[in-house]
Formats: structure tokens, sequence, C-alpha cells
């Protein structure tokens, strides 16, 4: 029987075949070896899976799922994590892509703090257009992460690591959140958990044009429940509006 790599990079991909290259070939490169690679296609239409498939074909550490309808975001992650008995699972997008030492850095993190169960890193930001837009360094310690957890999600999402440990005890990603899945578990987790950044940019992460007004309500939803759910909803009940101002902000600035 073989061994089960300690490390599972899991990635969902809806339509993502002109990136997908690249983020794949990432992982590839890595200086640490010993992982899986879990890709589950989201019921693409493009092609995606023919480049999947031959990505498995040359490498036995890739594996291609596929659903044959589109389930978004969290459902494709929960059915790929379910699908690997790895300890640490490490979060991939399919437009983004990881530094050769990120999985190394990463592992070895974790392996020298076992009281941290969700590991994220800092970020080279990547415009629409493939220009550099700078770099996203969020607060490294897990008491400013949440200390500012209901101000801003504290984690750039394809830089995650987690113990399986975490995920489990989540019960996975909610899926019935059509955005803002990653945000939701990190305020679910924050309490029974301890969470860290990394100052290293580790990932390149590209920037979306724009706040979508679907992304701000589902913020602003998640952030809700959260509050609801430790009876602050009160206290705290203008951090809901905080989204919303944000896209209400944006829009004036660029005339919509």
């Amino acid at each position: 029987m073989t061994a089960v790599p300690p490390v599972a990079v899991v990635m969902a991909v809806y339509n993502g075949a002109s990136t997908l290259t690249a983020a794949i070939e990432s992982i590839l490169c890595q200086h640490f070896s010993d992982w899986s690679l879990i890709v589950v296609d989201d019921g693409s239409t493009d092609g995606t899976y023919d480049l999947l498939s031959a990505y498995a074909t040359k490498d036995p550490r890739i594996r291609a799922l596929r659903l044959r309808e589109n389930r978004g975001l969290a459902f494709a992650l929960n059915f790929g994590i379910g699908e690997t008995s790895s300890f640490l699972i490490a979060r991939m997008d399919a437009d983004d892509t990881s530094r050769s030492d990120r999985l190394q850095t990463q592992v070895e993190f974790l392996e020298q703090h076992r009281e941290v169960a969700v590991l994220g890193t800092a970020a080279k930001l990547v415009s629409p257009t493939g220009g550099l837009a700078g770099v996203l360094v969020n607060p490294e310690r897990h008491e400013d992460l949440v200390r500012q957890i209901y101000y801003r999600n504290p984690f750039i999402h394809p830089s995650v690591t987690f113990r399986r440990t975490f995920i489990e005890k989540m019960k996975g990603y909610s899926v019935d959140l059509i955005r803002a899945q990653d945000y939701d578990l990190w305020l679910r987790g924050y309490q029974l958990f301890r969470f860290q950044n990394l100052p290293l940019p580790l990932v390149e992460y590209r920037l979306q044009p724009r706040l979508s007004m679907r992304n701000a309500v589902y913020s602003s939803l998640v952030v809700r429940r959260a509050l609801s759910r430790e009876k602050k909803l009160i206290s705290k009940g203008w951090y809901v509006l905080r989204p919303l101002v944000a896209y209400a902000f944006q829009s004036v600035r660029y005339g919509r």
C-alpha cells in the first residue's frame, strides 16, 4: 500500500483552462515533493477536465475528479478534501500560483508549532491584466487576527494550509454559501483553533477587477451569522454593514 503523503493540495476549478496550467506547474515545482494534488473540475465546459486528465496521466501524485454539473466552490472543496486522508490540507486556486518553497515553509512551520491549526501567508497581488499590483501582508499572530476578524478576512484563501482535524471539526465549508465560504469557515473556527500568518509572500494571488455586490452581500451574511451565533449582534451589528459600505464607496468612485 502506498503511504499517504503528509500534504494534500486541494483545488476546485470551473472553466479555468486558461490559467490552470500555471497553477499546476507551480505545485510540480515545489521543493517539498511528498504531496498529492486533488483537483475537482466543478462541471467545466471549456476543456478543463481534459487538461487535468493529461496531468494526472503524467504524474501519479495528481488526481483529477469531475462533477457532472457545477455545484459551487464549497461543495467541490468538501468533495476533494473527502478524497484524501493527508493530515495537512493546502488550498490552491486555479488562477493563482505558489512559490516553489511554499509547501516546505508551511509544513516545517506546522511541524514546529503544533498549536497552530490554520496557517496562511502573505501574497504578491496580480492585477486582472497580469501585472504586479503590490504585496498583501495580513497580521501574523492569532490575537491580532481575532481582534480584526469582524473587520477583515484574516487569510488569503489560496495561501492557507490547515490541519485535517480543523476542517473535520468544522464539518467542511458551508455549501449554502455561494461566496465568502472561507470567511465563514474562519469565523466558525477562530474560538476553537489557533490561527497564524507568515509574512512571506508564498503565493501570487490574482485580484478580481472590483468587489462585486454578490461578494459584499455574502460577506455581510457570514458576519451576521457569526455575531448571532456569539450573541453579539446588538453590540457589534454595525460590522454587518461594512462590506456593503465598501461596495457602495467603490461604486461611487467608479461611477457605477
